[in-house]
């Protein structure tokens, strides 16, 4: 077994092979850098999905005849 100190707090893994929840474990909390990438990621999907959805209701809602623009 080995120890991977996260903040203040110590988590015990077990060398039983490497598994895809060890690889996301390791990816967010292995560095700074990891654990950033993810934020960005997340935030970035977050804000494509939010304009992409404003997108549609606006398409659905305003009528054919909108001369306001």
């Amino acid at each position: 077994m080995k120890d991977s100190p996260i903040g203040n707090l110590s988590v015990t893994f077990t060398d039983k092979g490497s598994t895809s929840m060890d690889f996301w474990l390791d990816l967010l909390f292995g560095n700074a850098i990891g654990l950033s990438s993810m934020i960005v990621i997340f935030v970035a999907l977050g804000m494509i999905s939010f304009m992409g959805g404003f997108f549609v209701y606006k398409a659905m809602t305003s009528s054919e005849t909108d001369e306001s623009l």
